[in-house]
Parts: C-alpha cells; sequence; structure tokens
C-alpha cells in the first residue's frame, strides 16, 4: 500500500494519493479481502508528510517499522512525472529498497488500533484480520463478518478531501 504524493513542476505537492489512485478507481475490486482472513498490510511511505493512516471496519496490530529508499522505489514503481493512475497496481514491493532492520513498535503502539502514523521514508508493516481470525496466535473478532465496501485513509482532513482515500472489499 503506498503513499504517493503528485508534483508540480516546482516540486509541491498538489495531490496526495494510496496506490497512486484516485478515490474513484475501480482496481481495487480485483482483489478482495476475505472474511475470516489475517492480512499484513505494507503501509509505503514514499512522501515527506507523516501521515496517520485509518482503516475503517477492523482493528489490526503494528508488527514493524522500517526504512526504506523512497526516492529509489519511486523511479521503480511509477514513471516520472507521476501522474495519477499510472504505475503498477497493486504497487511493488519495498523490500529491496529497505535500509537496516526492521524496528519494533513503540510501546503505545502495541495494542490493537484503528490508525497507524505512517512515517516519511518508513514501511510501517500491520496485521489486519478481517472478520474472526488469529493474529499473533489469539483469536480475534469483529463480532460478525461483514462483507461490503469499506475505505482506508490518510486522517488528515485535507489529505483526506484530496484524494487520500481508497476503498477496499471485504467479500
Amino acid at each position: 500500500m503506498s503513499l504517493v504524493e503528485v508534483l508540480d513542476p516546482d516540486g509541491i505537492p498538489q495531490t496526495a494519493l494510496l496506490n497512486n489512485r484516485e478515490f474513484g478507481s475501480d482496481d481495487y475490486r480485483g482483489t478482495p479481502m476475505r472474511n475470516g482472513t489475517v492480512e499484513q498490510w505494507n503501509l509505503i511511505n514514499t512522501t515527506g508528510d507523516a501521515h496517520p493512516i485509518h482503516l475503517h471496519y477492523v482493528q489490526f496490530q503494528v508488527l514493524e517499522r522500517q526504512s526504506f529508499s523512497a526516492s529509489r522505489y519511486l523511479r521503480a514503481a511509477y514513471p516520472e512525472p507521476i501522474v495519477p493512475g499510472t504505475g503498477r497496481y497493486p504497487p511493488p514491493s519495498a523490500e529491496s529498497f529497505v535500509r537496516g532492520p526492521g524496528r519494533r513498535p513503540a510501546a503505545n503502539e502495541r495494542g490493537w488500533k484503528d490508525t497507524v502514523v505512517a512515517m516519511p521514508g518508513e514501511i510501517t508493516r500491520i496485521l489486519v484480520p478481517f472478520g474472526a481470525g488469529v493474529v499473533h496466535g489469539l483469536p480475534f473478532a469483529t463480532g460478525a463478518n461483514h462483507s461490503g465496501d469499506y475505505v482506508w485513509h490518510c486522517h488528515i482532513l485535507e489529505h483526506e478531501d484530496n484524494e487520500m482515500m481508497q476503498r477496499y472489499v471485504v467479500a
């Protein structure tokens, strides 16, 4: 899950995007999340900003944070200049661009969360259960399995209103 900014010719951010897709993109429908499963999401922050990323419907656990080369990743993942809707989808892994070992989350990030701050130049890895599932060996349930469309987005209002919101499907 990549966090990307589209810059103007002077290098000023004009649009903040998730997976370099606008909210109206239908790409997300190709890979629904399944009830009763647990996924690892890697929040790949290629921007210069910290983004509080919020997932609707679920609570998740932060696994770790790891620095990576955002500039090298961007060159590999998206053509220059970055245009919304271009580049690979889903975005490629950032594993070959990491710098140093991963770090455990801070003590205040070790419980169940619905929002996590994705820091600039970091991959924030989270475990996300959809419906009933098991995380870190412990059973987890939202109380019911819910199929449908949900959103994940940056919780900075200006970013949320400027396309840094994406849908996902639980089937």
